[in-house]
């Protein structure tokens, strides 16, 4: 009888510990699932990045080519201004 009882016992153990295995198989599975979509929203995320700051390159330069273009007019407004206080420069027909 002692020998049934502990064959029986080492039945169920091995049992319990097939279960426990299995669940942490499944476990392994669906959290090496979820880590694969994270690496995928990961490389889409730094893909999205990338093209943002191309753009936000692009920006910056269209900006400073602006700021050239402003201050080229205001260079030849206040060259125009000195030219005709000096009086010199400018056709009177024109003026």
């Amino acid at each position: 009888m002692g020998a049934t009882t502990l064959n029986g016992l080492m039945m169920s153990f091995v049992s319990v510990g097939k279960e426990v295995i299995c669940e942490q198989m499944e476990k392994i599975a669906s959290l090496s699932v979820e880590l694969a979509k994270s690496k995928n929203r990961e490389k889409t995320v730094s893909v999205k990045a990338e093209k943002l700051k191309m753009k936000l390159n692009v920006v910056s330069v269209c900006l400073a080519l602006s700021w050239v273009i402003i201050g080229l007019y205001i260079l030849m407004i206040v060259a125009i201004v000195v030219s005709s206080n000096k009086g010199g420069g400018i056709i009177p027909e024109l003026a």
